[in-house]
């Protein structure tokens, strides 16, 4: 696929939006009853397109004492290895928040950054994003830390990827308490698919043009803070901030596991090909409780004979760095 229509398909997202919204407009109170009534039948499950939420903006942010500061925050990228590959799209949105959740947009910081090497075909296919996009832009570090300098969470959606890529670009903000969304939160437990961000955000009733870093940040924080959970007791993000607060542990499987893939893999291992600070072997990681019964299967199994797994006790960052 040509450059030239990539770049058309980059004007098409703002251009959906826009017609959705004149739709919404024009038709909304009609289309809303059609809805509904088709969900009344019980024969339809009706996905309504995200509208962002609205910015308080900075200075109207609370002050109570209560209520305190996270980030939610996003990252596209030229590919996978943070080591070789470079942000291309940084997107964060602040939020603030109590025990029991989200309460209010404050707001929004974006920003593109022409990379030193070139964007696989894949990755403007997926973004819609391209050369002539990016040329010449630079995201404002500066102003990116200052824009998380209030905040003492950074929420992102598999945080061990999006933590890796900010430790070379925004390393003051990679040094702040981080949580993953996906693996801090069974989502399953909350009626959910699977952990997938397009998943969870249907289970709220929605959908949105996804794999562009705000538009993701914007699902993001309806799928934890939707009027869903309000009716519930078990909030998605009450277990995110226990999850992130909880002591952990990171279990490595090494030696002689070729046999035992498997079966680590279907326990919720990962492999790590091994990198500077990361040893090679299929890693977890777990809380406390629940790695003490992960190390009694090991020794009775995988190590039954000889060999031990290696264990470390990981801070809120690291943890975060691993899931």
């Amino acid at each position: 696929m040509n450059d030239r229509k990539h770049a058309s398909f980059d004007a098409v997202l703002p251009s959906r939006l826009a017609a959705s919204q004149a739709g919404r407009r024009l038709h909304g109170p009609r289309l809303e009853n059609q809805a509904r009534e088709l969900e009344a039948t019980g024969l339809y499950r009706i996905l309504r397109r995200l509208q962002p939420r609205p910015d308080l903006g900075p200075d109207d942010r609370p002050t109570d004492g209560i209520r305190r500061t996270a980030i939610v925050l996003d990252t596209e990228t030229t590919g996978l290895d943070p080591e070789t590959d470079e942000i291309v799209e940084l997107a964060m949105i602040a939020v603030t928040y109590d025990d029991d959740g989200i309460r209010d947009v404050v707001e929004r910081f974006e920003g593109l950054q022409e990379p030193t090497i070139p964007l696989s075909d894949e990755v403007r296919l997926i973004t819609g994003l391209d050369s002539d996009r990016l040329a010449g832009q630079r995201i404002d570090v500066a102003g990116a830390e200052a824009f998380a300098e209030r905040a003492d969470l950074v929420i992102a959606h598999n945080a061990a990827f999006d933590l890796g890529f900010c430790r070379r670009l925004l390393p003051n903000l990679a040094k702040r308490r981080w949580a993953c969304s996906v693996r801090d939160i069974d989502w399953k437990s909350f009626g959910a698919e699977s952990s997938k961000l397009s998943s969870v955000l249907a289970r709220v009733g929605m959908f949105h043009d996804a794999h562009r870093a705000m538009a993701d940040c914007d699902a993001l924080v309806e799928a934890l803070a939707a009027d869903r959970w309000s009716r519930s007791e078990r909030k998605p993000f009450r277990q995110l901030l226990r999850q992130a607060s909880e002591q952990k542990v990171q279990i490595v499987a090494v030696g002689p596991t070729f046999d035992w893939r498997d079966q680590l893999k279907s326990r919720g291992y990962r492999w790590c090909p091994g990198s500077p600070g990361r040893t090679r072997g299929w890693t977890i990681v777990l809380a406390r409780n629940d790695a003490e019964r992960e190390l009694i299967w090991l020794n009775s199994t995988v190590y039954a004979r000889d060999g031990a797994p290696i264990v470390t006790g990981l801070e809120r960052m690291d943890r975060a760095d691993e899931a």
